[in-house]
């Protein structure tokens, strides 16, 4: 899944005389929006949920200290320079969750982040979120039903990727490294 979705996000975006229409921009917020999701190994909503003000923040760097990140290793550094980080509330007051884009869906979320193309696209103007609605609506789209787009075009069984199975996996995957505690 995640070779297909980086294969056709930088097919969609590869084409510099493309004429994007509302069908073009819904397939690559759809792919954006997986990617993003499964990556992070979040419920379908969550992601689908964030602001444009949220990935202004991140282009902007607002949440990082930057003497903090020259401070650390190079390994933790690596990420910061390399992926943009968002946060989003989470649950209970004053919690917030980061969101990490890695960097093969970095440009299509600046393109899909785009006012002239949103508004091309028949995205309301209105419509804060980073992942729209089109038809001029307000909301934000369904990251389950975005999930499910990608998996069928990819030809992949909607039943072999949930949210719940994708996060277990993680857990899973963490727990069998059992990484000694000096690395």
């Amino acid at each position: 899944l995640r070779n297909y979705t980086v294969s056709r996000m930088t097919a969609l975006l590869g084409d510099s005389y493309r004429q994007w229409s509302s069908t073009d921009f819904v397939e690559l917020r759809d792919l954006a929006c997986s990617r993003i999701t499964l990556f992070n190994a979040r419920r379908g909503g969550e992601p689908a949920r964030l602001k444009l003000s949220d990935w202004a923040d991140a282009c902007n760097k607002v949440w990082f200290d930057s003497a903090r990140v020259e401070a650390m290793p190079d390994e933790e550094r690596e990420v910061f320079q390399t992926s943009m980080i968002m946060y989003q509330t989470g649950k209970g007051v004053n919690h917030l969750v980061p969101v990490i884009v890695p960097d093969d869906t970095v440009a299509s979320v600046h393109k899909i982040s785009d006012p002239v193309l949103r508004k091309d696209c028949s995205v309301s103007e209105a419509n804060c979120y980073l992942f729209p609605s089109t038809g001029n609506s307000d909301s934000n789209v369904s990251g389950w039903h975005a999930i499910n787009s990608v998996c069928d075009k990819a030809g992949i069984p909607r039943s072999s990727v949930t949210a719940t199975k994708v996060r277990h996996l993680t857990s899973t995957m963490y727990a069998s490294l059992d990484i000694p505690e000096s690395r």
